[in-house]
């Protein structure tokens, strides 16, 4: 018995050692961009939030839970600010419409986000560029006098640093920069009201005013909104997609979680040991025949014969973008100058290579006729791209 229990003991020893370590990571914190006003982790806005009663004094501090389209038809939000923030920003067409609507009727809409995109972004010609985060922070200011901070504020971090390429120059007044010039605020006049547009939401989160201890550059980006009823936004945050549940509570408060993994590694030892000694003995039955792979087999015949290289290379083009865009959390269509610029950021692999194997997906694509070799260099080629990209 005891050398039937020894490679349990082991293996179990070994799991609970290596679980323990990946669960106590250095700093304990949890560094997911929520933006959400109710979390106290490094990047919520959980203080932001708070100070919006000192920003607006004597006027009604009001949350969204809804789509802008639901939200602004079914109450009446004259002369009030709706804030918005996000890593990224893309209201369908309807919110679209009713979010124009809305500010050209002489209300304010505040927007931080890295990207804002979709129908908002077109109807306000708006574009915005990237580069890799590398130095040790990035040095944000206004241009307002007024308002102007005697240091520029840094930001840590991001891995990315967003900025507005380019804009509606008859409209917007551009409010702040970066230490290399680069927009990073600007107004953008639209009817009555108009839309404040900012590119770094990271600057209004718990850890930058917390690391800089001031809410100096904070303040002075909502000083820009007039003193009315204001709406803070928690429908459009990544956030939202969680799962809103009792291990969600339970997993945000270190002392419950650590009881909670505790409970389950007991629950596994047990059946581990104790059930074993208590169980009869199984008798062996033989597993049931396999027959999926006949079935791969048969299926992979029936391609063989008809010979279709040409459906085959869209499937596997289609299953190669999406795959790249799920795992890297690329926004941007595939084949896009865009979309090849933010693969080769977040892989490391040159531009030029990502460029070439997309031209010639792309070249395969537009052919009548595919070929069995054209298929299988393809198929190389893709299989070199994920191995040197480290994508499984």
């Amino acid at each position: 018995m005891k050398a039937i229990k020894k490679p349990y003991v082991f293996l179990i020893s070994g799991f609970l050692i290596l679980f323990l370590v990946q669960l106590c990571d250095k700093d304990g914190l949890d560094w997911r961009p929520t933006f959400s006003n109710e979390e106290k982790i490094p990047f919520s806005a959980f203080i932001l939030y708070d100070l919006l009663d000192e920003l607006f004094p004597e006027q009604d501090i009001l949350i969204s839970y809804n789509s802008f389209y639901q939200a602004a038809d079914s109450t009446d939000f004259r002369g009030s600010n709706w804030i918005f923030m996000n890593t990224q920003f893309n209201p369908d067409f309807l919110d679209t419409d009713k979010m124009l609507n809305y500010v050209s009727a002489g209300n304010c809409v505040f927007i931080s986000a890295a990207y804002v995109t979709g129908p908002l972004a077109d109807s306000l010609k708006l574009h915005s560029g990237f580069t890799v985060f590398t130095g040790d922070s990035i040095q944000l200011n206004f241009l307002d006098t007024g308002i102007k901070l005697q240091k520029p504020y840094p930001i840590q971090k991001i891995g990315m640093y967003n900025y507005f390429s380019s804009y509606d120059t008859s409209k917007v007044t551009v409010l702040g920069r970066d230490e290399s010039g680069k927009v990073n605020f600007i107004k953008n006049q639209y009817g009555k009201g108009f839309f404040l547009l900012h590119s770094v939401p990271y600057a209004f989160t718990n850890y930058q005013i917390l690391k800089k201890g001031t809410l100096a550059y904070q303040a002075g980006a909502f000083t820009y909104l007039p003193v009315q009823r204001t709406i803070w936004d928690e429908y459009y945050k990544e956030s939202r997609a969680e799962l809103k549940s009792p291990l969600k509570y339970i997993f945000n408060r270190q002392p419950l979680r650590w009881a909670y993994y505790t409970s389950l590694i007991g629950l596994l030892l047990f059946m581990v040991f104790a059930a074993r000694r208590r169980q009869r003995s199984i008798p062996v039955v033989q597993p049931p025949k396999n027959d999926t792979l006949g079935f791969v087999k048969t299926v992979a015949g029936l391609y063989f014969q008809h010979g279709d290289h040409k459906n085959l290379i869209e499937k596997k083009v289609t299953y190669f973008s999406e795959t790249l865009r799920s795992k890297l959390y690329i926004q941007e269509e595939p084949f896009t100058e865009q979309f090849i610029n933010a693969l080769s950021a977040k892989t490391g692999v040159k531009e030029e290579k990502v460029q070439k194997l997309f031209d010639h997906l792309a070249d395969l694509r537009k052919r009548p006729k595919v070929l069995e070799k054209d298929l299988l260099d393809a198929n190389g080629e893709i299989d070199k791209f994920k191995k040197e990209a480290n994508i499984s």
